[in-house]
């Protein structure tokens, strides 16, 4: 059981979710499943990028800490894997015997920019359970909302330009009145 998805997805752009389900010697397996969608409780907080590696022991108390240090991390705050779930927003049904995609893009458009996961779940030929868990940034373009608690959050909408072709690209940050210097190479 394999989602296919880009782990940054603009709301407006989304594609249909892919799925494959494949044995071990990588032919079709056709079954029936679901995939449950929820929100992460993000961080409170933005947090700028360590400036030395994670202290093994911890000496000064959560609190204490961040009245010390406002913007640096205590722990391992920013990893979206351990962040906890807050509340399912979606659920789909598939039967990859007869598509092998879900149409996820009309219950998505709805949704606020933010980190969400995705869980597909269903059972092999032995009757197993299989899983499936992909980690999604779901971003828009069209409005303002950060969808990451970041000082700095940073996407290109291209990938690549060709020469004479505008580069376009969403830099945003969670903490207001914050200016950017953008220095162009020619």
């Amino acid at each position: 059981l394999s989602l296919s998805l880009y782990e940054e997805t603009d709301l407006n752009k989304a594609e249909k979710l892919k799925i494959y389900t494949t044995n071990l010697n990588g032919e079709d397996e056709p079954t029936k499943g679901k995939v449950t969608m929820y929100s992460l409780k993000q961080p409170t907080r933005s947090f700028r990028e360590r400036l030395w590696a994670e202290p093994d022991k911890k000496l000064i108390a959560k609190d204490e800490y961040y009245k010390l240090f406002p913007y640096d991390k205590h722990a391992d705050e920013t990893n979206k894997y351990k962040w906890d779930r807050d509340k399912q927003v979606a659920e789909f049904s598939f039967d990859t015997k007869t598509l092998k995609e879900i149409d996820w893009t009309s219950n998505i458009k709805s949704m606020k920019p933010g980190v969400y996961v995705l869980e597909a779940v269903c059972k092999d030929k032995f009757g197993e359970e299989v899983k499936d868990i992909r980690y999604v940034t779901l971003y828009n373009t069209a409005v303002d909302d950060v969808p990451e608690n970041e000082v700095d959050w940073f996407k290109a909408v291209s990938a690549t330009v060709e020469p004479g072709e505008k580069a376009s690209f969403i830099q945003a940050s969670d903490l207001k009145g914050l200016n950017y210097k953008l220095d162009i190479e020619h």
